[in-house]
């Protein structure tokens, strides 16, 4: 919050503060922000079943990067990227196939570990693509759009949505914030 307050200062002295509050800015990085929150969620789930490696292996998936790059900007690879990168998928799964652990498997942690890291990755794919597209979008509208605008506009729903989740999650309330963590 005190970096919000820096900005929020700084928009003040250098006459930004309008910068902010554009609707079309305003609810195009709040609504990201909105899916940043929801990843982050996911992410911390994920890392209860996962071991690191695994979350490490699978939250690397360019493959849905590419996908939605195509999708959403027009932007193709070429034919040797596209089998590098379905290579390296095919190799995620290998890998997971093999670090699969047969107890966590049955108990049925890992294969929600994999569904919210692999929720979590697509997410993320998908914010970054169109983080792209109304940054640029929105800089030809309206001219400069200065970063720390956007984050400031992202942060807020950020934090709301992610203490949403957590009160509605409710076990973060009951083991206590710091509840399960090992040293």
């Amino acid at each position: 919050m005190c970096v919000h307050r820096r900005v929020h200062e700084h928009c003040l002295v250098h006459g930004r503060q309008k910068l902010i509050w554009k609707p079309a800015a305003l609810s195009a990085f709040t609504f990201l922000g909105v899916l940043f929150g929801i990843g982050d969620f996911l992410e911390v789930r994920s890392m209860a079943s996962l071991s690191g490696g695994a979350y490490q292996i699978l939250l690397q998936s360019r493959l849905i990067t590419a996908l939605m790059c195509w999708y959403f900007n027009g932007t193709g690879q070429t034919s040797l990227q596209w089998n590098l990168l379905a290579l390296v998928a095919i190799s995620m799964i290998a890998y997971m196939c093999i670090d699969v652990d047969s107890e966590k498997l049955h108990s049925g942690a890992t294969v929600d570990g994999i569904f919210n890291v692999a929720t979590k990755g697509s997410i993320s794919c998908l914010v970054a693509v169109l983080l792209e597209k109304y940054s640029k979008k929105l800089r030809a509208k309206y001219g400069t759009q200065p970063v720390y605008i956007q984050t400031l506009q992202q942060r807020l729903s950020r934090l709301l949505i992610l203490t949403l989740l957590v009160i509605v999650e409710g076990k973060a309330w009951q083991n206590g914030f710091w509840g399960g963590l090992n040293a």
